[in-house]
C-alpha cells in the first residue's frame, strides 16, 4: 500500500476516534430532523400499539434558518488605511462576481440548517475553466452535502479551523460511476471508520459503491524575502547567495530575512491506489470551511450541538404522551363485557370479534344465575388529564430548549401591536444570534481564502464583466493589462499580482436585496413624514424601489433636483458631470431687470404688431362688405331694367283676343 493511502486512512481514523460522540450524536440529530423519532427497542416494546410522531424539529430548525436565508451576510471588500481604493473595488467586484456564479447564499444556507440540525455545516472553495473552451480559471464556492464527510484534523482550535493541517473529505461513488471516471483503478474503497451501523448508513453507501476521499495537506514552507531601497518587498526564491549578495552590495536591497509561510496540496485516494495526481492549491489555507453551532470544552474533548441537540428529549416524551392517549382514547369504545360462559358459548366467534368487526347486534342466551339476565358492559376509564397537561408542559419544554416561542413560530399571542410582537419576535431572534455570529466566521475566512486566491487564480490578461455594490449597471473591468516600459519595468494596469492583505480587508455586509429593502421601507417611512425630502432626494428615494425602470425614474428625478444640490454634488465628486456656475446674486438682478425691459419691449411690439393687424383686417371687412353692398346695388339695378324692357314688350304687343281674330280672318 502507498504511504500516503495509508496516511490518509489513518488520518480519518484518527479524526474519527477523537470526534466520535460527536459525530454519533450529530448522525442521531440528522435523523431526527427527519422523522426518526422512535428508537428500535421503543418501537419493539410497543409492537401493534400506537406509535406516532408528530414531528416539530423542522419548524424549530427553520424558524432559525430561514430568517438568515432572508437576511444572508454577504462578504466585501475595502481599501485598509489610505491605499488606493480602486484595488479594492476591484477586489469587491470580484467577489460578487464569485458570490453570484456561485449561488453562494443557497451554499452557505445550505450549511447553516446542517449547523442548527447537527451542530456543524461545511462548504469548499474551487477553481475551475470558464468554459469547455477556456483556458482561464475562477473562484467558485460549493457545498459540502453531507457534513459528516469531513474528518478535520483534530488539532485545529479556531472556529473556523484555518488552522487545520490536514483534513480529509471522503465521497461515495456508485461502482458503474466510478468505473467510467477512473478506468482501470482498482475498485477497493475505503474502510468506513469505527464501522458502526449509523456510520455506514449515513456516509459510505452500501456494497456496491467505492469510497474514495481527497487528502488535504497544509506543509510549512521556507521563503526568502528581501526590501528593496525603495522599501518594496519582493521574493528571492530561488536566488543564489552570491546573487544576493551582490545586489545587497550595490545598494539595491536593504535587507534580507527568511519568511515561513504554507502551501496546500490535495490528493485523490482510493481504497488501494492513488486515483489523480497531487496537485497544489492556490492559497495558505485548506479551502474547506466549517460553519459551528457551538462548542462547550470539556475535560474529555469538546462538546459540539445545534440547535435540535436539547429539543430531542422533550419532543421523544411529547410523542410517547401523544402516543398514549391516543392509544386510551382508542380503547374506549373497546370496553369489555361481563358475561358468562353459557350466555355466549353458542356466539362466541361474534363476541370475539365485536372490538375488530362492527358488529349490528350482540346475541346472547339467558342465564338464570346472572341478576338482570344480560351481559354487563364494563364503563371505561376517562381520558387522564395527566395526560393533556404533560403534552402541553413538553410542548412548552421544546420551546425553552431552543429558545423560539409562540410569536418567532407564527402563533398568535396576547400582543396586538406591531412593536410588541417584533419586540417577542426579537426575542427569538437574539436565543438564536449565535448561529448568525459563527456563520460570520466562516462567511470572513472563506473571504480571506478568496483573497489570498486572487493573484495567482486571475493572473493573467483578461477583461470581465462586473457590478459595483449598488450599481445599476455592470461595467468592463480589464485586469492584468501591460501599459508601457519605464527603466526596464513594465507597468501593468489593474496588477492582480500587487493585490493582498496590505492593500485590501474583508469585511461582512447586508447583501444587496435585502439592503436595498430595507432601505426603501426606510426611506419611504421618511418621505410620509417628512414630505419636503421627496424635492431634494427623490432620485435616492426612487433608486432603492424594486419596480421596473427605477434607475430610469431616479435620473429623470435627479434631473430636477434644485441646483444648489447638484452644485453641492459637483463639490464633493470632482469627476461628476460639470453644472453651470451659478452667477452673482447683483449681477443675477441685473440681468433679470434687462431681461425685464427686453421682454417688456418685445410684448409692445408684438402689441403694436396685432393692433396693425386688427387694424387691417377691420379695413378689409369693411371693404368686403362695400364690395358686397355694391354687388347688391348692380343686381338691383339689373332687376329693374329687365323688369321694365318687359314691361315695354308687354305694351308693343296687342292684346290676346285681337290675335285670336286675325288668325281667324287669315
Amino acid at each position: 500500500m502507498d504511504d500516503l493511502i495509508k496516511e490518509a486512512r489513518d488520518a480519518i481514523q484518527l479524526s474519527y476516534e477523537f470526534d466520535k460522540d460527536n459525530r454519533e450524536e450529530a448522525i442521531e440529530d440528522l435523523k431526527f430532523v427527519a422523522g426518526q423519532q422512535w428508537s428500535d427497542a421503543a418501537r419493539a416494546e410497543r409492537a401493534g400499539r400506537p406509535i406516532i410522531t408528530l414531528n416539530r424539529s423542522g419548524q424549530f430548525l427553520r424558524q432559525m434558518a430561514n430568517p438568515i436565508r432572508k437576511n444572508m451576510p454577504t462578504i466585501k471588500v475595502e481599501p485598509d488605511g489610505d491605499d488606493d481604493s480602486e484595488m479594492a473595488e476591484i477586489a469587491d467586484g470580484l467577489f460578487r462576481r464569485i458570490l453570484y456564479n456561485s449561488s453562494a447564499s443557497h451554499v452557505f444556507a445550505n450549511s447553516v440548517e446542517h449547523m442548527g440540525a447537527c451542530g456543524i455545516g461545511w462548504w469548499r472553495i474551487v477553481t475551475d475553466y470558464l468554459n469547455e473552451r477556456s483556458f482561464d480559471q475562477e473562484i467558485l464556492i460549493k457545498r459540502i452535502f453531507n457534513p459528516m464527510s469531513v474528518y478535520p484534523d483534530p488539532s485545529s482550535l479556531e472556529p473556523d479551523r484555518s488552522d487545520m493541517n490536514w483534513c480529509v473529505v471522503s465521497e461515495v461513488w456508485p461502482l458503474e460511476s466510478f468505473k467510467k471516471k477512473w478506468p482501470g483503478k482498482a475498485v477497493t474503497g475505503l474502510d468506513a471508520p469505527g464501522n458502526t451501523s449509523s456510520q455506514q448508513s449515513l456516509s459510505w453507501g452500501a456494497a456496491d459503491t467505492v469510497r474514495v476521499a481527497e487528502y488535504w495537506r497544509r506543509k510549512p514552507v521556507t521563503r526568502k524575502i528581501a526590501q528593496l531601497k525603495t522599501g518594496q518587498v519582493v521574493e528571492l526564491t530561488g536566488n543564489g547567495e552570491a546573487q544576493i549578495k551582490q545586489l545587497t552590495d550595490l545598494g539595491i536591497i536593504a535587507n534580507v530575512r527568511d519568511a515561513q509561510g504554507f502551501k496546500v496540496e490535495m490528493t485523490l485516494v482510493s481504497g488501494a491506489e492513488i486515483l489523480e495526481d497531487t496537485y497544489e492549491f492556490p492559497s495558505k489555507w485548506i479551502p474547506i470551511v466549517p460553519i459551528i453551532g457551538a462548542e462547550i470544552p470539556l475535560e474529555q474533548g469538546t462538546y459540539r450541538h445545534g440547535l435540535i441537540r436539547f429539543q430531542r428529549e422533550p419532543q421523544r416524551l411529547y410523542n410517547y404522551f401523544m402516543s398514549v392517549a391516543a392509544e386510551t382514547l382508542g380503547q374506549q369504545p373497546k370496553s369489555p363485557y361481563l358475561v358468562t360462559q353459557k350466555q355466549i358459548e353458542n356466539y362466541k366467534s361474534i363476541w370475539d370479534n365485536a372490538n375488530r368487526v362492527p358488529t349490528p347486534y350482540l346475541p346472547y342466551d339467558a342465564d338464570p344465575n346472572v341478576p338482570g339476565g344480560q351481559p354487563k358492559r364494563i364503563e371505561p376509564p376517562p381520558l387522564p388529564a395527566g395526560l393533556i397537561q404533560m403534552a402541553q408542559m413538553l410542548s412548552d419544554n421544546q420551546k425553552d430548549a431552543t429558545g423560539l416561542y409562540d410569536a418567532s413560530l407564527g402563533a398568535r399571542s396576547n400582543e396586538t401591536s406591531g412593536v410588541a410582537i417584533g419586540a417577542r419576535v426579537q426575542q427569538g431572534d437574539d436565543a438564536t444570534f449565535h448561529f448568525v455570529d459563527n456563520l460570520e466566521h466562516g462567511l470572513e475566512h472563506t473571504g480571506r481564502i478568496i483573497l489570498d486566491m486572487i493573484p495567482k487564480v486571475y493572473d493573467n490578461q483578461r477583461s470581465m464583466r462586473m457590478k459595483a455594490d449598488g450599481a445599476a449597471k455592470e461595467k468592463t473591468i480589464v485586469i492584468n493589462k501591460p501599459l508601457m516600459s519605464y527603466d526596464g519595468e513594465d507597468t501593468v494596469h489593474n496588477d492582480m499580482s500587487q493585490m493582498s492583505f496590505s492593500s485590501v480587508r474583508v469585511i461582512l455586509g447586508q447583501n444587496f436585496a435585502s439592503r436595498k429593502a430595507q432601505t426603501s421601507q426606510m426611506l419611504v417611512g421618511l418621505l410620509q413624514a417628512m414630505p419636503q425630502i421627496g424635492a431634494v432626494a427623490g432620485d435616492i428615494i426612487a433608486k432603492n424601489l424594486d419596480i421596473d425602470q427605477a434607475d430610469e425614474l431616479a435620473e429623470r428625478l435627479h434631473a430636477l433636483l434644485p441646483p444648489q444640490i447638484l452644485q453641492l454634488e459637483q463639490n464633493e465628486d470632482p469627476n461628476a458631470p460639470q453644472q453651470a456656475p451659478q452667477p452673482d446674486p447683483a449681477e443675477q438682478e441685473q440681468r433679470q431687470a434687462a431681461s425685464a425691459m427686453v421682454q417688456a419691449e418685445v410684448q409692445e411690439k408684438q402689441a403694436n404688431s396685432q393692433a396693425a393687424v386688427t387694424k387691417a383686417q377691420a379695413e378689409k371687412s369693411r371693404a368686403d362688405a362695400e364690395d358686397v353692398r355694391l354687388r347688391a346695388e348692380i343686381e338691383k339695378y339689373n332687376g329693374v331694367r329687365l323688369d321694365n324692357a318687359l314691361k315695354t314688350k308687354k305694351l308693343s304687343e296687342p292684346p290676346p283676343e285681337r290675335a285670336s281674330a286675325r288668325t281667324d280672318q287669315n
